[in-house]
């Protein structure tokens, strides 16, 4: 065992067993000194494994040597991970009121409560103090904690290493107080090269434990960039929460280690869903979430904050929506070998919950060099058969067919044009994509086999880990045992298993690609989104009252009102409603409104531009 390990033991042990406070060496990379104003609730002379490690110096991180070298190791599914949070139940209790507050009016809390964390990555074990720590989420926050029970179910949570807590809104008069060199060593602390990490319990009940790990392996081995990941135990202040997943956070970071320089620099965005998901068919719903403002987003930038205009965003989905997108002009705006490997694998991956199939679960980037898309999976805990709670297929995505404009969400037709130009049936991309899937399927990563090495490698090392040290609310039905052979019927809410999924998406694969030649024939058939509702087609959207292309993202329909009447423009994928509020200066013609902010006209034949992409609407007289 190596020297480190010994000395972190040792450390250990003097907290569990002595009051008297405890030093370790300074980290050579972060060394802030300053003093919290005000202390954690626990008596600081008692050390102890269930609360904060109060008798060491802020200073006591532990000497990481190559980070990088680290990352790897932690990542490495051959290294058992364990970790220990310690945390002050005051602090835990904050983290309870922070999710009963901000969910009360809708919202999510972004406010990370302190803890210190132990690392153990193999024989060596690392100590990193003043970790924030938050609830990571959005269906999975919950109530996890009461003075009665203590901590009481599972949640996910987010571990930021640079949080310095001295916000006074999140922290009153707990925030603290900084030297200005020390703020800054803690905003540039890293470990393992991260400036945050992701712990996800296993809420899909994947008796496996390992198909989301998996899944991101698959996309990397298919020249997909993905979020590293591994398994880890879990102790929170005493408690065994049993083995968590560790996840990569997709942030500036990644970027940095997995792009060429000249790729860097441009614009990272998040999609998931506020009233619709991002299906690239409005501009409705871009910014930089807020938590506090209760501001939530389709398109969630990440980076560039302060200087991003939303430029190549705002132009992709223009030109997606102009009706006259060349094969040419498609590959100009998407990075087309990235996306065709990054679809192959997540059809074979078989999640509903994905970017073609639910409009969210992915990162998009616009590369700094070209300015074309690139997708990054993201949150991949439901695929390969994981159905728990949600089957929408009735057969754990198994029998969808890779060219189909149907949904296997079971939300209707496809809507965003990403895929329509590209490879459902008639897209420009279609045997490209076919190419792409026989190759992700003839790999080893389809193969039962190679699964079945890789789980049992985790079951080595965590299958006497997985029974946590209570029940917990919200994983009574869950499996206690880790075993990758665990199957259900695919007519049932349970997970099936690998063999039985892999083969019959095999199965389905190879009876749809032998109408390839059928799906590839044509071209794109792109659905109309934007409509033209008005008190003379009683507002509801129909046939004949589409917009059409007008040129330059716009889009255009012509009137001929034989008396007055009121109208607006309505986007279908969007679900939003454009009237008076958003008509330009441009228009010169007569109108008014009414208390519905519908456009009134009176009689007369006029030609209605609408913009998408400032979203305003133009009226002019013909």
């Amino acid at each position: 065992m190596k020297l480190k390990a010994v000395l972190c033991i040792l450390l250990t042990a003097l907290l569990l067993c002595s009051c008297a406070p405890v030093t370790t060496p300074a980290s050579t990379t972060t060394q802030p000194t300053t003093k919290p104003t005000t202390q954690p609730t626990t008596d600081p002379t008692q050390g102890s494994a269930n609360g904060p490690l109060v008798g060491l110096p802020i200073s006591a991180d532990t000497a990481q040597g190559d980070q990088q070298a680290l990352f790897d190791g932690l990542f490495e599914l051959n290294n058992k991970i364990s970790l220990r949070l310690h945390m002050d139940e005051h602090q835990i209790a904050l983290l309870q009121q922070d999710y009963e507050d901000y969910s009360s009016w809708g919202s999510k809390s972004p406010i990370y409560r302190m803890a210190d964390l132990e690392v153990t990555v193999g024989d060596d074990t690392y100590l990193i103090r003043q970790v924030g720590v938050r609830m990571k989420g959005n269906t999975s926050r919950t109530d996890f904690y009461s003075p009665e029970e203590g901590i009481h179910s599972l949640i996910h949570l987010k571990l930021d290493f640079q949080e310095t807590f001295d916000d006074p809104d999140h922290y009153g008069t707990e925030a603290l107080t900084w030297d200005e060199t020390d703020r800054e060593n803690r905003k540039d602390r890293t470990f393992a090269t991260l400036e945050k990490m992701d712990l996800r319990w296993n809420k899909c009940d994947d008796s496996s434990y390992i198909k989301e790990y998996y899944a991101y392996e698959m996309y990397r081995d298919q020249g997909v960039p993905a979020p590293h990941t591994n398994l880890a135990t879990l102790n929170w202040s005493g408690l065994h929460m049993g083995v968590y997943t560790i996840n990569e956070p997709i942030d500036k970071v990644f970027l940095k280690k997995y792009l060429p320089k000249e790729q860097q620099g441009g614009d990272l965005y998040k999609l998931g869903w506020t009233h619709v998901g991002a299906d690239f068919t409005s501009t409705a719903s871009i910014g930089i979430e807020d938590e506090d403002a209760g501001a939530f987003f389709c398109y969630d930038l990440k980076t560039n904050k302060k200087t991003s205009t939303h430029e190549s965003l705002k132009k992709l989905i223009a030109a997606l929506n102009s009706g006259n997108v060349t094969k040419e002009d498609f590959a100009q705006l998407v990075d087309v070998e990235e996306f065709l490997r990054y679809s192959a694998v997540s059809y074979l991956l078989g999640n509903p919950d994905d970017l073609r199939n639910n409009y969210n679960n992915c990162y998009i980037y616009f590369r700094g060099d070209t300015g074309q898309m690139m997708v990054f999976p993201y949150d991949f805990d439901r695929c390969l058969g994981v159905t728990h709670e949600w089957n929408p297929t009735g057969d754990g995505v198994t029998s969808d067919n890779p060219f189909s404009k149907t949904l296997a969400s079971g939300y209707g037709e496809q809507k965003s044009p990403l895929f329509l130009y590209s490879i459902c049936a008639g897209g420009y991309y279609v045997r490209q994509f076919a190419a792409e899937l026989t190759q992700v399927a003839d790999s080893k990563w389809m193969d039962t086999h190679h699964f079945l090495q890789v789980a049992a490698l985790a079951k080595s090392h965590y299958e006497k880990d997985i029974a946590p040290g209570k029940e917990f609310r919200n994983a009574k039905d869950h499996s206690k045992v880790l075993d990758p052979d665990k199957t259900s019927d695919f007519s049932s809410q349970g997970n099936i298993s690998f063999a039985r999924y892999v083969q019959a998406k095999k199965n389905t694969l190879a009876k749809y690609m032998g109408k390839l030649d059928e799906y590839a024939a044509g071209k794109p058939s792109i659905s109309v989104d934007l409509y033209l509702r008005a008190d003379f087609t009683d507002w509801n959207v129909k046939a004949g009252w589409e917009l059409e292309p007008a040129g330059e993202g716009r889009w255009q329909i012509r009137l001929n009102l034989d008396k007055e009447a009121r109208f607006k423009i309505f986007s279908q994928g969007g679900n939003a409603w454009y009237g008076s509020e958003v008509l330009s200066e441009q228009t010169t013609v007569k109108w008014e409104t009414d208390g519905h902010t519908n456009i009134v006209l009176p009689k007369g034949s006029y030609l209605v531009v609408f913009d998408p992409v400032s979203q305003t609407i133009t009226v002019t007289a013909t």
